[in-house]
């Protein structure tokens, strides 16, 4: 089976496009500038990568933000990573593709530059090609998630660093969630660190949501 994966690049709204095209070589891969129905149905996972949370909103609403839940409905997949992840929560600067997610302080990380490298903890053993316990990945103003208790998603990994001296956010990083998955008749993963920036991590995911085994990248390291 070929992993058909969209990966929407809008031209100052979203990054990344080019590093994620290189590390899923091995897949059959497309860069994705508007979401249609027609769009939609030749892919099976859309990455939607980090950027301006509010103008990727923008550029989603009304017709595009339709198809996209009708696809998700008859089994498509997606994977938000940063702002990807933020439009998918269940917040006003989201979408609630995946209900019962929600956001710390409602994001307001996002508003305070915070970046650096974070260490993550293991929750669940999704990405196998990654087992060292501690990971250390790259974050920029990403969402710390928090899981409203009706909600029963896979909780994947959770910060287990803080970035926050000295601000207002101290504190606020160790122990939320970094990265959740849910399964249902499609797929959603969210991220809040920049996994793309791991090529093994960002194989694992995709393959994750096409629900395949894990298939080797060339340019994965």
């Amino acid at each position: 089976m070929v992993i058909r994966v969209g990966i929407y690049d809008v031209i100052g709204v979203t990054c990344g496009t080019v590093s994620m095209v290189k590390t899923l070589s091995c897949y059959d891969v497309s860069v994705v500038t508007s979401v249609t129905t027609d769009t939609l149905c030749s892919i099976d996972v859309l990455i939607v990568g980090g950027g301006d949370a509010r103008a990727l909103k923008r550029t989603l609403a009304g017709a595009p933000i339709k198809a996209l839940r009708a696809w998700l409905n008859v089994g498509g997949s997606y994977l938000g990573i940063c702002a990807g992840a933020v439009i998918a929560c269940d917040v006003k600067q989201g979408f609630s593709l995946f209900p019962g997610i929600k956001l710390h302080r409602d994001n307001l990380v996002a508003e305070s530059g915070l970046c650096g490298t974070v260490t993550l903890a293991w929750t669940d053993a999704i990405f196998q090609s990654h087992p060292r316990p501690h990971p250390q990945l790259w974050y920029e103003n990403g969402p710390l998630m928090k899981i409203k208790s009706t909600t029963k998603p896979i909780i994947i990994a959770r910060y287990d660093t803080e970035l926050a001296q000295d601000t207002i956010l101290e504190g606020a990083m160790p122990g939320k969630v970094a990265i959740v998955c849910t399964e249902s008749k499609g797929r959603i993963m969210l991220s809040g660190p920049h996994i793309e920036l791991c090529g093994t991590l960002l194989c694992d995911a995709v393959s994750w949501c096409a629900s395949v085994p894990m298939r080797q990248c060339a340019n994965a390291s």
